[in-house]
């Protein structure tokens, strides 16, 4: 018996920490209080992945931003090799789209939001979703992971898939928001 005294010691500690660590996340994952908590995209558990084609719409959704602008990107999910930093926009205010942001149960807390298409030529991956701050550079929001999977190869997706590479195109030139037909929002 003297010797299932340690196992047991060491079973008891290894559940302990294993709580601390589960119940770190969920604080991670709790927006009260947060500055810029990233809240769109993401899925329902621990270390999940949400999966985007090539050539898809996808929308950005943030709480609690920090005043001024913030940029958007596309990042390589930490341990990923092969993969690079695509830019979806290098400035939009921190409440861009306010008034089309889902809040969840946060009602009286600002967000922001940004629809985007997923380019025609992203290297498919496993990546995360970074808002930061311009103003601020250590106040940063990431996102669960995000899969990044080909294209459909069928005729109506891959036509759709050029539309969508237009307007990515468009959108990065044009101050207007192309696919919601709304001027961006500057300031406060």
């Amino acid at each position: 018996m003297a010797k299932l005294s340690p196992l047991l010691f060491a079973f008891a500690l290894l559940c302990s920490l294993s709580s601390l660590l589960v119940a770190g996340q969920v604080e991670n994952d709790d927006p009260r209080g947060k500055v810029l908590f990233v809240s769109e995209p993401s899925c329902d558990s621990w270390r999940c992945q949400v999966k985007w084609r090539q050539g898809t719409k996808h929308r950005v959704n943030w709480f609690n931003p920090p005043r001024g602008k913030v940029s958007i990107k596309l990042v390589p999910q930490e341990g990923t090799t092969g993969l690079k930093e695509y830019t979806l926009t290098p400035s939009v205010s921190g409440k861009h789209h306010g008034d089309k942001c889902d809040r969840g149960e946060q009602k009286d807390v600002p967000c922001g939001m940004f629809s985007w298409t997923v380019p025609l030529d992203t290297v498919p991956g496993q990546y995360m979703i970074e808002v930061a701050s311009l103003k601020h550079p250590d106040l940063v929001g990431y996102t669960d992971t995000v899969v990044i999977t080909k294209a459909r190869k069928n005729k109506s997706r891959r036509s759709q898939g050029a539309v969508g590479q237009r307007l990515h195109e468009r959108r990065s030139e044009d101050p207007w928001d192309a696919a919601d037909n709304q001027p961006p929002i500057d300031g406060e």
